[in-house]
């Protein structure tokens, strides 16, 4: 598996990440020093933060001995048998599903808001091409899925929604993605 890199220039522009391009750089993930990872276009800071900004555009790893900034985006790839980069998801929790680039914490957010939703956390299957929204609270299921069409765009609906008593933690008190979904495979049917 590899990580990838785009090198920044004064104007960015769209490219489809499996094509070459000489903006684009990979690395084995299993390297000692890790790259980071391809994008398609950039803007000026992250979020208005300079922390954040200066965590996500970084020294070229690659190539030290001369000043060439990167952007890391969180998109993981690989190549295949032809040599073309295969996107294989992100670090974060950013889908593309139907061409669309989703962010599971907005569908978290809308659900959160909703009425009797106490705690909340998607996720995306992609073999079954599907989000999987976990809650705990009491809502009115028909309150709920009405709330979150009037939030959200069809296509960033979740296509199961899925009541727990509890949702599993890690040490620090987070919510466990990994467990969650472990959990929602060993105990539910999802077709």
């Amino acid at each position: 598996m590899f990580e990838t890199t785009t090198l920044l220039r004064s104007v960015a522009k769209r490219i489809a990440p499996s094509m070459p391009s000489p903006r684009f750089r990979a690395k084995r993930k299993d390297a000692p020093k890790q790259s980071p990872a391809p994008t398609v276009e950039t803007t000026g800071t992250r979020s208005g933060s300079p922390e954040k900004t200066a965590a996500v555009f970084v020294q070229n790893p690659l190539r030290p001995q001369i000043p060439e900034i990167i952007y890391k985006t969180g998109d993981l790839g690989e190549y295949n048998k032809r040599g073309e980069l295969m996107f294989l998801g992100r670090r974060d929790s950013q889908i593309k599903r139907s061409g669309y680039r989703i962010e599971l914490g907005e569908i978290e957010c809308a659900l959160q808001n909703a009425p009797g939703i106490e705690l909340c956390c998607c996720y995306y299957d992609a073999d079954k091409e599907k989000i999987i929204a976990a809650y705990t609270g009491n809502p009115d299921e028909k309150a709920l899925k009405a709330a979150l069409k009037a939030v959200l765009p069809k296509y960033m609906l979740p296509d199961v929604l899925l009541k727990q008593e509890t949702l599993p933690r890690t040490g620090s008190g987070k919510i466990d993605r990994l467990a969650l979904r472990q959990e929602v495979e060993n105990e539910h049917l999802i077709p």
